[in-house]
């Protein structure tokens, strides 16, 4: 079994495929930049389900050092794209709202 957080080729298939999706999906006025910025996203947010973290705005904020705005950014087209699956529940807190993140199955490798 590899260590956690090791590359593995379903890592490799994921982010070819994640990759290729982005780049053919192409919103109007997205720049290169922006789709660049897509493809870095899916693979934090890939690496941190590895590491069973869930992906809530705060956590990718804490692991990637963008704020909010910045992260916000990135997800929005995600989801407008079909890649990312948004929900909305209680914060850790039990107050308040929190957005959560799935990476749509579309983009995992499906069961042997």
């Amino acid at each position: 079994m590899a260590p956690r957080g090791s590359i593995t080729l379903d890592s490799f298939a994921f982010s070819a495929l994640a990759s290729r999706m982005i780049l053919d999906d192409r919103l109007p006025d997205e720049t290169a930049q922006a789709r660049l910025k897509q493809i870095g996203m899916l693979n934090v947010l890939q690496y941190m389900l590895e590491l069973g973290r869930e992906l809530t705005v705060s956590a990718i904020v804490t692991e990637t050092g963008l704020t909010r705005t910045g992260v916000n950014e990135v997800l929005e087209p995600l989801v407008r794209k079909g890649l990312l699956v948004e929900r909305v529940g209680t914060n850790a807190m039990g107050r308040g709202k929190a957005r959560f993140f799935e990476i749509s199955p579309a983009l995992l490798p499906s069961p042997s």
